[in-house]
């Protein structure tokens, strides 16, 4: 996604002309360049970039009424022209904004067209910054850029020297990094001890044995209390009693996915259950089918078909997951179901892993996987 960007400049001078007492001869100004129009107006423009002595504070912009504060230095960005385009940009959560603003900013609310208009050190006295979940910098706009073609965005590159602070340290303080992902405990959660330090954990199925709800409870007892800033787990096949189930009372950073989604620091998770009920009906192949095409990291139970599903001489994958995972190409896609496939494989644009920890004899053998989120 990139946004629509400001006005340009060219723009900027044409309205002023068709509103300006001063200019009322008939040329054809639509023609001329940018560099044309201001030798005319007698204008200039600071290319000079000069940022010395001028600190920058850094605000994030939640709502829309966070960004209309600045509608006086910017009326012509699209993220303050409308509500409906500043929410659409934010995407749901998943994109934030920050606008960057110079401590000599609001001095430009003086200068005028003419010589110094404008003057605004090349644009950089107000810098509007959205970046996604994965740390990616989604756009930047500032009048920073001048040329005709109006197509060279500032870099992560160039804003770390513009604000003198490191990009990621800025815009990204929370980015999940790290996720620990475990499947297939089947009642032995208890014994996993030393567990590595992470950002989220996730448990992508048959927590229990039998299904019953005290197994469940325990396992939600135990994962509760777990030290990691989020936690997500989705149901399998021995957890039967989680079928339809809505579950009350979860810390507020614990999600149950259950054909169902949640976005965590800018990251859409998706999760998708395995009952033999749905199974037996066929709905299965109707819930895989309606993952969301913008998932970033899917979670089932059940593998896809031909990838970490391999066991006793057959592939035991589910082909309508293998369909939609390479129709929407999540970044990460994280399963267990069958033991004796833990591993994990690259291919195209997503990553998978089958964390099963116990074997086909329901011995605990495999370690929990530690897996540091990439920027593809």
């Amino acid at each position: 996604m990139q946004l629509k960007p400001m006005t340009n400049i060219k723009s900027i001078l044409l309205r002023y002309i068709d509103n300006s007492p001063y200019c009322t001869d008939n040329r054809d100004w639509s023609g001329m360049s940018v560099d044309g129009i201001l030798d005319v107006l007698g204008a200039v423009v600071d290319k000079s970039e000069n940022t010395d002595g001028h600190p920058y504070k850094v605000v994030k912009i939640d709502t829309y009424q966070d960004a209309l504060r600045y509608r006086e230095y910017a009326p012509d960005w699209c993220i303050i022209e409308s509500e409906a385009a500043f929410y659409e940009h934010i995407s749901g959560g998943r994109n934030q904004f920050y606008f960057c603003v110079r401590d000599d900013m609001k001095s430009y609310l003086q200068k005028s067209f003419g010589k110094e208009y404008p003057y605004d050190n090349y644009g950089l006295s107000l810098i509007a910054v959205c970046v996604n979940g994965w740390g990616e910098l989604v756009s930047v706009t500032s009048r920073w850029n001048y040329e005709e073609d109006y197509d060279h965005y500032l870099t992560k590159e160039k804003l770390t020297e513009i604000l003198g602070m490191d990009f990621e340290t800025i815009f990204c303080p929370n980015r999940i990094k790290s996720i620990l992902h475990l499947s297939d405990t089947h009642g032995a959660h208890k014994q996993l001890t030393n567990l590595p330090e992470a950002d989220l954990i996730i448990h992508s199925g048959d927590v229990g044995m039998t299904g019953t709800e005290t197994e469940v409870m325990d396992f939600l007892n135990w994962f509760l209390d777990l030290p990691y800033r989020y936690k997500v787990f989705v149901p399998g096949n021995h957890d039967e009693c989680l079928l339809d189930a809505n579950i009350d009372g979860l810390d507020e950073n614990c999600f149950f996915l259950s054909n169902s989604s949640v976005v965590i620091e800018g990251l859409k998770f998706y999760g998708v259950p395995a009952f033999i009920e749905h199974s037996m009906i066929g709905e299965d192949e109707r819930n895989m089918r309606h993952i969301p095409a913008d998932t970033d990291i899917l979670v089932t139970h059940q593998p896809p078909y031909g990838i970490l599903d391999y066991a006793n001489g057959t592939h035991y994958g589910s082909h309508a997951l293998l369909k939609r995972v390479c129709e929407i190409h999540p970044r990460y896609h994280l399963f267990g179901h069958i033991h004796d496939a833990y591993g994990e494989h690259i291919n195209g644009l997503t990553r998978y892993y089958n964390s099963s920890l116990m074997d086909e004899n329901y011995s605990l053998i495999n370690q929990a996987r530690l897996i540091y989120l990439l920027r593809f």
